[in-house]
């Protein structure tokens, strides 16, 4: 995810998206 570092709201959503995914893995 090269352009995330270009966009600071990058890292709040990605977090987010971690959090999802873990669940629809569990």
């Amino acid at each position: 995810r090269g352009y995330s570092a270009a966009l600071p709201i990058s890292p709040p959503p990605s977090a987010a998206e971690l959090r999802p995914r873990s669940r629809s893995l569990a």
